[in-house]
């Protein structure tokens, strides 16, 4: 992707952004794998995957100690730190009104649904109907 006008701090959003978004699709990986996916140096992976740990978002796991669907192209040296989410590190709410009535869900980091319900509601008011999802 080519950006005009980068400034610090939107290229080091992106880099985590685009970090983030790595992990979530090849994860677990390691911080090499990232670097080179993304054409950056290792500095900025380390510093933002380190962050990633220290908020509880990431773990890290040995090479071998996980089922990996990409093999390596380094075999030797020391065995590849992998990182991956941990799926109940945070969890997402989604609410849909509709006209048969309220959907509610709560998924994981991985999208995985892990509450779902919904029910009908008489409430017409938008701002009202949510105080009542919020109560829920």
């Amino acid at each position: 992707m080519a950006y005009a006008g980068n400034n610090l701090e939107q290229l080091k959003l992106r880099n985590t952004e685009s970090i983030k978004e790595a992990i979530y699709k090849y994860g677990p990986i390691s911080r090499a794998e990232i670097a080179e996916m993304l054409q950056l140096t290792p500095p900025p992976i380390s510093t933002n995957v380190a962050s990633l740990l220290q908020q509880g978002l990431v773990r890290e796991c040995r090479a071998g100690s996980v089922k990996e669907e990409r093999p390596s192209k380094h075999t030797l040296g020391r065995k590849r730190v992998l990182v991956d989410f941990i799926p109940d590190a945070r969890y997402a709410v989604g609410v849909e009104r509709g006209y048969f009535g309220t959907q509610l869900c709560l998924t994981d980091l991985r999208g995985q649904v892990v509450h779902a319900e919904q029910y009908r509601d008489e409430i017409e008011d938008y701002g009202q109907a949510m105080d009542a999802v919020s109560q829920y």
